[in-house]
């Protein structure tokens, strides 16, 4: 041990994970950090036989505080078979196969971005590769199972969705805008096909590479030396459905798992579907969970594992008709409480052919936080009788927006769907905001702290909506188009919104400046043969008030532009008739008017 590390890849592919990570704490050149002796090996053998949840102990080491995800890092592995075959077999339990768990903590400093799966384990096994984010930057770890210390890997800044080909050799992610792959140990990273990174892949045994790169796609392939791009599927919107994502290749190479999301996203919106690649063949597999995951046992069938209501549910699966055997209401729970991801509905977990299984838990504590004010010196204050919830919080803030008058907030809060509430700051009130079907987030204020604007989640399309602050009324759609946007900020003035907008063929967000609609703004046409009167008359209840002269078919007429916040729009017929029971009256949507025409500017006189 003193000429240097011993060769851990010498030891047989059949040697248990705990013997290897037993050999490995044996062997630690730090003496804080090996057995002192013999002894204290023999003591954890045997505790460990007697009680096999005492290995987490030995194979974690002693220091295994920290802070879960937005504050510990851990990831869960465990040998999948025995606890998946004890969980639907209780009466006939495998025999000498005790459950092995492990808690794997991260680096101090080092902490999860949860907004896309980060997790994979490489099917032999021997491998775990995870995103994290490590001064401030964000890339990818690999981890060997039986060590302490995970290598980052050069060339992988900004990357997410790990997962490895089928010999464990590369491993495959997004980043900028491209497909990547990378060698395990390190290298060059070669790129392979323009591609989004918000749906996942998965690499087949024939070479290839089946993904999705956007919300609202199908599959499509690539081939893994790269090249053009196959479309697979397309999501049929005739029949709701609003994407197609998450797959996962079966042991056969030529059969798909993956995910269709329908409607709104709740949690019965989600559907596992099975697509022969050599036919085209499809098959709905279950209604009500995602994130399919095939676990071949020794006997013709396997399992599906898959994520529902934020726990992992297992079902008997038959690989050869692609159908479970029994439906959602016969599954059994695999892990409690695992947590997903706060970008695509994605369970954050990974299995290896070998029986390695790896999630990242979750409980109520590490999802809720609390709103706090941070001052100009870092002082940070918790906001009183703020209630603690799952806020959602990435990139600086997006999910919470602090009203003009500073006496309200909204926040994004993330449950079966993403909903939108309001803080009373001095009231200490939490008050819904959104209802509607399918989810809605990123919430910012007009200027006027009139209504809120955020995207809505419709039909499969993320566009951009508002309504009214308080919760009333109906809301109303912004923005149109296949293209996810998400509001950013208004101007000054409230004419003009800046929002990015997602593009499908590289997942890139663009920024773009929407001029052409005032928000809460209506202008009211008049026409009338008393013109000054009328126009003094609205002047004096504060309104904004343009005059035009004309003619008409009986002698000259005027015209007044009449630019007015959209409440008050009802309130304009009848103080006109006041001062001419014959006018005629015309309502134009701001956002018509100067989309047709720059009349805008005599709107602001």
């Amino acid at each position: 041990v003193i000429r240097g590390e011993p060769n851990w890849e010498a030891l047989p592919e059949t040697a248990p994970l705990s013997v290897r990570m037993l050999l490995r704490r044996s062997l630690k050149k730090e003496r804080n950090r090996r057995f002192r002796d013999a002894a204290d090996v023999g003591i954890e053998i045997e505790e460990s036989l007697v009680s096999p949840q005492k290995m987490q102990d030995i194979l974690a080491g002693k220091n295994r505080r920290g802070n879960l995800l937005w504050g510990s890092a851990v990831l869960v592995l465990f040998i999948l078979g025995g606890l998946i075959a004890w969980i639907l077999k209780p009466l006939q339990p495998p025999v000498a196969q005790p459950i092995v768990r492990v808690e794997m903590s991260l680096p101090s400093g080092d902490r999860f971005e949860t907004a896309f799966p980060l997790i994979s384990i490489s099917p032999d096994g021997r491998h775990l590769a995870y995103t994290a984010i490590r001064a401030d930057v964000l890339q990818i770890f690999v981890r060997p199972i039986d060590s302490y210390e995970a290598i980052p890997l050069s060339g992988t800044e900004g990357a997410v969705f790990p997962f490895f080909s089928p010999d464990s050799k590369w491993i495959g992610f997004f980043a900028r805008g491209k497909l990547k792959k990378i060698p395990i140990h390190g290298g060059a990273v070669i790129d392979l096909c323009d591609a989004g990174h918000f749906g996942g892949a998965s690499w087949g045994i024939h070479d290839n590479i089946v993904f999705t790169d956007s919300l609202t796609s199908g599959l499509l392939s690539v081939s893994s030396d790269g090249g053009d791009r196959q479309v697979l599927t397309t999501p049929d919107r005739e029949q709701g459905e609003n994407s197609h994502r998450l797959p996962q290749f079966l042991p056969d190479g030529q059969t798909l798992l993956y995910t269709i999301q329908i409607g709104g996203g709740g949690w019965d919106e989600y559907e596992i579907w099975a697509l022969r690649l050599d036919t085209g063949e499809r098959h709905k597999v279950l209604t009500g969970g995602h994130t399919g995951c095939y676990v071949p046992t020794k006997h013709s069938t396997g399992h599906l594992v898959y994520c529902r209501q934020g726990s992992l549910r297992a079902l008997p699966f038959d690989p050869i008709h692609l159908k479970v055997i029994g439906d959602s209401s016969d599954s059994k729970t695999v892990v409690e409480s695992i947590l997903g991801t706060g970008g695509i509905s994605a369970g954050l977990f990974s299995s290896s052919a070998a029986g390695l299984f790896a999630y990242i838990p979750a409980n109520r504590r590490q999802l809720d936080r609390s709103l706090v004010w941070v001052d100009r010196e870092g002082y940070v204050e918790t906001v009183s009788r703020a209630p603690v919830r799952p806020y959602y919080w990435v990139n600086k803030g997006v999910g919470l927006s602090i009203a003009p008058d500073g006496r309200r907030v909204a926040v994004q809060i993330e449950s079966n769907t993403t909903e939108i509430q309001i803080f009373d700051l001095e009231r200490g009130v939490m008050d819904k905001f959104s209802s509607e079907d399918g989810g809605s987030s990123f919430p910012i204020w007009t200027p006027d702290g009139e209504r809120i604007a955020y995207t809505g989640y419709r039909k499969g399309l993320r566009n951009i909506y508002w309504k009214n602050a308080d919760g009333t009324g109906e809301e109303e759609g912004l923005t149109t188009g296949e293209n996810h946007k998400y509001p950013s900020s208004f101007s000054r003035d409230g004419t003009c919104l800046i929002f990015g907008e997602v593009a499908p063929e590289t997942g890139d967000v663009g920024v773009t400046l929407e001029g052409f609609f005032a928000h809460g703004q209506q202008v009211v046409r008049i026409f009338t043969h008393h013109g000054d009167a009328m126009a003094a008359h609205f002047r004096e209840q504060g309104f904004r008030v343009t005059q035009f002269e004309g003619k008409g078919r009986d002698g000259p007429i005027q015209l007044l532009f009449i630019h007015l916040a959209r409440k008050r729009t009802r309130t304009v017929a009848p103080e006109a008739r006041k001062i001419d029971e014959n006018c005629f009256i015309v309502v134009d949507d701001v956002r018509e008017s100067m989309h047709a025409a720059p009349s805008s500017q005599f709107m602001r006189k």
